[in-house]
């Protein structure tokens, strides 16, 4: 149960530079929801934190709250992680921030390769609201 503490904590930590709660609870939801991690522990070791409140209450309403939120943040992270996901590149051209968000960081560093300067600020906005955890993910 402490490796499960420090995994979590040292999460949040890695997004503390950022300042924004609800982007770090769905990082830390996203790590929960890739190693399968049972929310009954997941729940224990949040309640032992006591570092980042306000990401940390996100969290459990995350795991615990079966609402719009948790549907959409659900919906986000398995789309990143779907075998044949939209050109983040045509998302962009078209405006899409919201299917921008559905994107992996890997596909939008690889469009702002090829992107113009508008395309690159909604690809460089979808960036900015994804989770330290899910820009590294690879």
């Amino acid at each position: 149960m402490k490796n499960l503490k420090s995994l979590l904590q040292n999460q949040l930590e890695r997004e503390a530079t950022h300042n924004n709660p609800t982007r770090a609870s769905e990082g830390v939801y996203a790590l929960c929801l890739d190693l399968n991690l049972e929310s009954k522990k997941v729940l224990a070791a949040l309640k032992k934190l006591e570092v980042f409140p306000e990401a940390v209450r996100l969290t459990v309403r995350l795991l615990t709250e079966n609402e719009t939120l948790e549907i959409l943040t659900r919906e986000r992270l398995l789309a990143r992680r779907a075998p044949n996901r939209p050109s983040a590149l045509e998302l962009a051209r078209s405006n899409n921030t919201e299917g921008l968000r559905r994107v992996a960081g890997r596909d939008l560093q690889l469009a702002l390769q090829a992107a113009k300067p508008l395309e690159a600020g909604r690809l460089i906005e979808a960036w900015n609201v994804l989770s330290v955890y899910e820009q590294t993910r690879v």
